[in-house]
């Protein structure tokens, strides 16, 4: 693990040391066809996942007074990245 490119997220209390280390060695389910898909690959590959497989990304990530296409895109994609960091952290299963 670089701990120098993921410092700042180890200072987050709710991931620290143990969580990166855990994000770096465990799988996303972010991969798939649509541009969420591709926003969610890109933030998990950033946040240090290398083990990427198939997901599904709800609609309902994005609330309903978004509606231009792609914002709904960005944040039902940033959100589904940021869900797989929260659970990979806390020790969720990979």
């Amino acid at each position: 693990m670089d701990a120098e490119r993921f410092v700042r997220q180890m200072l987050v209390a709710e991931i620290g040391e143990a969580g990166q280390r855990a994000i770096c060695a465990g799988e996303a389910a972010v991969l798939g066809s649509t541009a969420a898909h591709r926003v969610a690959e890109r933030y998990a590959r950033a946040a240090g996942f290398e083990h990427l497989v198939a997901g599904e990304i709800s609609g309902e990530l994005a609330p309903s007074f978004v509606v231009e296409p792609s914002a709904r895109a960005v944040l039902a994609g940033s959100r589904a990245a940021l869900a797989e960091i929260v659970r990979v952290a806390r020790g969720g299963s990979t």
